[in-house]
């Protein structure tokens, strides 16, 4: 799947792969190796910002969060028209996922993706957060893949 697609087709919260197709080099090439890995590598789709039209740097741009395991969490923005030569493999969010989401100028932005109901409560648990008292919104993921509001408990 090209970006074009992506932006246009791809549900909040779905896994992203994406690669520029060239071949991993050997992990005794440390810098090369890192360089790879950034243009290599995966995230979760948490926004979509179409263009205003004002100028050229405003443009179809989608957010991928990624972590990696890693203590810091990276959010990495493709502008469509610049992303020419990065496929992408899409996956779905499976249902029962839940996304944590803010909204700003009526733009949906997903801070965290979590598997089910049982990874947030513990995630919230580990991190001291009380998640129906935070003022994040909550959609969970229905069979059908369609996003449904869902309330936290407190």
């Amino acid at each position: 799947m090209n970006a074009q697609e992506l932006f246009k087709l791809a549900p909040l919260g779905a896994l992203v792969r994406f690669s520029d197709g060239t071949p991993r080099p050997p992990d005794r090439f440390k810098n090369k190796l890192r360089d790879w890995q950034g243009r290599n590598d995966s995230g979760h789709f948490i926004a979509a910002k179409p263009s205003r039209g004002k100028g050229e740097w405003d443009v179809d741009s989608f957010t991928l969060q990624t972590e990696n395991g890693r203590v810091l969490v990276v959010n990495r923005t493709f502008g469509v028209a610049r992303s020419v030569g990065t496929t992408f493999e899409v996956i779905p969010p499976a249902p029962r996922t839940i996304l944590a989401y803010g909204d700003f100028e009526n733009q949906i932005e997903v801070r965290h993706v979590w598997a089910d109901v049982h990874a947030a409560q513990e995630w919230a648990i580990k991190n001291r957060y009380v998640l129906g008292k935070c003022g994040q919104k909550y959609f969970i993921v229905a069979a059908d893949g369609s996003l449904q509001k869902w309330e936290a408990p407190e």
